[in-house]
C-alpha cells in the first residue's frame, strides 16, 4: 500500500475520533446551558418515547393507558381497547409541559391550598420512574390550580390541568376500519360509483379516466380513510340512528383481494357508519354523505373554483392535501 493512502486512512480516523469528541463535548456544554436555566416545568420527561403508562384521575373516573409489547397505547382501564395513538402520546406531550407559574414557599395558608385532600391526580411513568401530579383548588383568581408534585407546590394555569384531563372518547381508536389504507384499491360507493386505483395512482371512476382527477382522488381518500369523530353507546339500535334498508353500502377492496363493508345513515344532520355484521356505531364526517359523491355527473363536470375550495374543506380535518397520492 502506498505511503500517501495510509496517511489518508490514518487522518480520516483521527478526523472522525475528533467528530465525536466534539459532538459529545457540545452535547455536555448543551445539557450544562439548559440546567443552568431557571426551573420552568415540574419535571422533565427527556425522551418522551420512553413513556409507557399514565393514568388520569379526575371527576370520580380513573384512566388507565399503557403501552403493550409492541409500543402501542392501549386503554387498559375502565375498558379494555386500543387507543388512538396520537392522542395517546399527546397527552404524553401533555404532562411534559406543565409549566408552573409560581413556587409556593409560604404554607401559613395550607389548607386553601387543597393539596391534603387533592380533587385530581395525574400520574405518568417512563420506565420506571413515576412522576405524580395532585391537584388542589382553584386559585383565588380562579385562572390555575394548587398543585404538588413531590414535596412543593406550585401554581399552574387551568390550561395545563384541563388538558391533562382525556376521557375515554378522546383517547379511544378513531380508526374503526382497521386496515392498512395504502393497500385499498377499490372503492364501491353504493353500487353507483366504483373507484380504481391504478398502479399510476391515478383513480378511474367507472371505468373511465376522462373526468376530473381532484375529485375522484378526494373520494378515494374520503370513503378509504374514514375514522370516527365520535362514538355512539354500547347496544344502540340501529333505527334509532337511522340504519336500515336503504343505507349507504361502501365496499372497499385491497390488494390482497380482501374486502371490506360498511354502511352509512342520516339523521338530522349527522352521519354515522357502522361496519357490515358488527353492532358498534360512530359517528362521521358529514361530508361522506354528500350527494355528489353518489352521482358519475359530478365527476364529469369540470371543476369550479368554488369546488376546489370544497375539496380542501373535505380535507382539512383530516389533515391531507388535496395534491398529493391518497
Amino acid at each position: 500500500m502506498k505511503k500517501s493512502v495510509i496517511i489518508i486512512i490514518i487522518l480520516s480516523v483521527v478526523l472522525a475520533i475528533g467528530a465525536t469528541l466534539l459532538l459529545q463535548l457540545n452535547k455536555k456544554e448543551s445539557q450544562k446551558e439548559l440546567e443552568a436555566l431557571p426551573r420552568m416545568k415540574l419535571f422533565n420527561i427527556e425522551d418522551e418515547d420512553i413513556a409507557n403508562k399514565f393514568e388520569l384521575n379526575y371527576s370520580n373516573t380513573t384512566i388507565v393507558v399503557s403501552k403493550d409489547s409492541k409500543d402501542d397505547w392501549n386503554i387498559i382501564e375502565p375498558v379494555n381497547m386500543r387507543a388512538d395513538q396520537m392522542e395517546a402520546f399527546a397527552n404524553v406531550k401533555n404532562f411534559n409541559t406543565l409549566i408552573f407559574d409560581t413556587i409556593i414557599t409560604n404554607m401559613a395558608d395550607k389548607e386553601a391550598f387543597g393539596i391534603d385532600n387533592p380533587k385530581e391526580k395525574y400520574s405518568i411513568w417512563e420506565g420506571g420512574n413515576e412522576h405524580t401530579v395532585y391537584v388542589g383548588n382553584q386559585t383565588l383568581d380562579n385562572l390555575g390550580y394548587y398543585v404538588k408534585y413531590n414535596d412543593e407546590v406550585f401554581k399552574l394555569e387551568d390550561i395545563y390541568i384541563m388538558a391533562l384531563r382525556k376521557s375515554v372518547k378522546d383517547l379511544r381508536d378513531k380508526d374503526f376500519l382497521k386496515i392498512d389504507k395504502s393497500s385499498v384499491v377499490f372503492v364501491d360507493i353504493d353500487g353507483k360509483i366504483l373507484l380504481r386505483r391504478m398502479l399510476d395512482d391515478k383513480i378511474t371512476v367507472n371505468g373511465r379516466d376522462d373526468i376530473e382527477l381532484a375529485k375522484s382522488d378526494v373520494a378515494f381518500i374520503l370513503f378509504s380513510k374514514l375514522e370516527a369523530i365520535d362514538f355512539v353507546e354500547e347496544n344502540a339500535k340501529f333505527r334509532d340512528y337511522g340504519f336500515n334498508e336503504n343505507s349507504r353500502k361502501i365496499t372497499l377492496e385491497l390488494n390482497d383481494k380482501s374486502s371490506i363493508s360498511y354502511y352509512l345513515s342520516k339523521v338530522d344532520v349527522d352521519v354515522y357508519a357502522k361496519i357490515e355484521n358488527d353492532n358498534t356505531i360512530y359517528k362521521v364526517n358529514q361530508n361522506i354523505y354528500n350527494n355528489n359523491w353518489y352521482n358519475i355527473s359530478y365527476y364529469e363536470e369540470a371543476i369550479t373554483p368554488e369546488q376546489i375550495a370544497e375539496l380542501v374543506g373535505v380535507l382539512n380535518p383530516m389533515m391531507i392535501s388535496p395534491f398529493e397520492n391518497p
